[in-house]
């Protein structure tokens, strides 16, 4: 697709220049003999390019653009001889012709209300099957545009800003223009306006579609469409001389298989087409995107974690030097551990000190005290049974010596009697 694009008047000289080159050539003919019916003393004319095509770095459907066509024209207006010119057309084509109730205003028209906007580009693929198109190419009313680039849009990388993301798209070469084909066709506005004779005549409007095709395979994530670019001077000047549905297809084949473009982000101030700053096809950079609260939730997203590495063996004898300290260090994990309730369970009945598995069973109802906070229950906190002394169970390591203190402390409280069931709970 092609929506807005960015015309000077030097891409529009040095076009000019080139087909005029091939023109001279082609009515010379081989080896410098000149070709019948012409004369080979008279100098070959350059192409004469409008005063007021100062250029515009941000155009689309409804301006006026310079563009390349074969005067006369059609085919049959100048029995196939008209050489090339360069006229004003507006960018969106308009097939019907107006009425005095309904007519076509000129851009340049206070009243102005464009319908310019609808029929901007035409697809390469049916541009001789389609009714609004089809007779164009018979007809001979094809044309050719020189712009600097285009512009195509993206999704914004930015969260909090939801405009689409411009990119300037041009050549390798940022001196040599772009010359895209296109049709054009001409149609009564439905206004009659004075002529050079004191009469008067109807008014016509020129208008121009550019034609697209499948985006080169490097360009298809800005967008899936292109606009078929005419590289060789002698295929433009074939183009629009003697074009026919099979050099349709040539063309379009050459745009999307051919030597890329490049395409860079711009800013988007030129959204607004009335932005018309010296900045607009200059490249910017873009921030880098801030991660979005769905990328937290994607599995296929790598992610990093704070994984706990242990340094080595916590030393349970309190004699020995003191153990190394845990270590947090941010690792990629592309496969988080998946933490179960199983493993929950064995690191709270894990001792802090021994770093071994403690648990009691009640010898009444066989219940399982596990950790180490009901390791030192003296009642079964199901039944309510006193603990039996030698109640099979997992025996501790070697703890250091403030914690048994605390074990026995606990312990010699729970012999003034609280050995009812209520104790279990605390």
């Amino acid at each position: 697709m092609c929506g807005r694009a960015a015309y000077s008047a030097r891409s529009v000289s040095a076009a000019a220049n080139a087909l005029a080159r091939e023109e001279a050539g082609e009515r010379t003919g081989e080896g410098g003999a000149t070709k019948e019916g012409t004369d080979a003393s008279a100098p070959a004319p350059a192409l004469a390019v409008p005063c007021d095509a100062k250029g515009r770095p941000n155009a689309g459907p409804g301006h006026e653009f310079p563009v390349f066509r074969r005067s006369g024209g059609d085919r049959g207006s100048d029995g196939g001889t008209g050489r090339l010119e360069c006229a004003p057309m507006i960018w969106g084509l308009v097939v019907l012709d107006g009425t005095d109730r309904a007519p076509h205003l000129p851009p340049t028209h206070p009243d102005h209300k464009s319908p310019h906007y609808k029929m901007f580009n035409a697809r390469s693929e049916t541009v001789c099957e389609k009714p609004s198109f089809r007779g164009l190419v018979r007809e001979g009313r094809t044309c050719a545009v020189a712009v600097d680039g285009y512009y195509e849009w993206t999704a914004s990388r930015s969260p909090g800003d939801r405009r689409k993301q411009p990119y300037f798209v041009r050549d390798e070469d940022a001196r040599r223009p772009l010359l895209l084909a296109g049709v054009w066709t001409r149609v009564r506005t439905g206004r009659r306006v004075p002529n050079d004779v004191g009469g008067e005549e109807d008014e016509t409007l020129t208008t121009f579609a550019i034609l697209t095709t499948d985006a080169h395979p490097k360009l298809a994530w800005i967008h899936h469409r292109q606009p078929v670019v005419l590289r060789d001077t002698s295929v433009a000047l074939e183009w629009l001389t003697t074009p026919t549905p099979r050099l349709v297809e040539r063309i379009s084949d050459a745009a999307k298989a051919g030597p890329s473009l490049l395409a860079h982000p711009v800013s988007k101030r030129i959204i607004d087409g009335k932005y018309q700053g010296d900045d607009c096809t200059t490249e910017v950079k873009l921030a880098k995107a801030a991660p979005s609260v769905k990328s937290f939730f994607s599995p296929a997203s790598a992610k990093k974690a704070k994984t706990e590495v242990e340094a080595g063996e916590i030393d349970s004898h309190p004699s020995s030097s003191p153990a190394p300290a845990k270590i947090l260090s941010l690792t990629r994990n592309p496969s988080p551990p998946v933490h179960t309730q199983s493993t929950k369970r064995q690191r709270e009945e894990r001792d802090p000190v021994g770093g071994e598995i403690i648990s009691w069973t009640c010898s009444k109802c066989t219940f399982i005290h596990k950790g180490p906070s009901k390791y030192g229950y003296l009642a079964c906190e199901v039944c309510g049974s006193e603990r039996a002394d030698g109640s099979p169970g997992i025996k501790r390591s070697q703890c250091s010596s403030s914690h048994d203190a605390s074990t026995t402390k606990r312990r010699d409280f729970g012999s003034t009697g609280a050995t009812d069931r209520n104790w279990a709970h605390h």
